[in-house]
């Protein structure tokens, strides 16, 4: 039922349909929070199905252009249990960019390209964006500041 659900969401972001998309991704997380007893090699079954359905809910978010702060927390619960989760790692950054926390984005795009080489092009690009967000940050307050004058 949980990877059907999740079949169900992957489909759903392949039209997207990205509302709906996230509502199966939580609803297979709910799924597994609420599975109790199992032998250790089905749990960490679980637990990778439970860690794509939060990635995938990230990148719905971050898709959509809003809930940001829900992909960066999504984002962290993987990094707890896998530090250097290459997907992780770039959400987080993207959302921390769009929320304007740009030493940490900073952080963590530097830090994906140090741990997959096969990420450096989108992390190059992710960074290029951040410099971007943070240039035009900068004017803003500039010119913010220049008014007060």
């Amino acid at each position: 039922d949980c990877e059907e659900n999740k079949a169900q969401g992957n489909a759903l972001y392949k039209k997207g349909d990205y509302r709906l998309a996230k509502a199966k991704y939580h609803k297979v997380a709910c799924q597994i929070d609420g599975i109790r007893g199992l032998e250790p090699e089905h749990f960490e079954q679980l637990e990778q199905i439970k860690v794509s359905c939060h990635l995938n809910f990230a990148q719905c978010c971050l898709r959509q252009g809003e809930h940001h702060e829900a992909a960066r927390r999504l984002s962290e619960k993987v990094l707890k249990h896998d530090p250097e989760n290459p997907k992780a790692l770039y959400r987080r950054g993207v959302a921390y960019t769009a929320t304007g926390f740009f030493a940490e984005a900073r952080e963590d795009l530097e830090r994906l390209r140090e741990v997959d080489e096969a990420s450096a092009k989108d992390a190059d690009a992710a960074l290029a964006r951040l410099k971007r967000e943070e240039a035009k940050f900068k004017r803003s307050e500039q010119r913010s500041f220049v008014g007060k004058l």
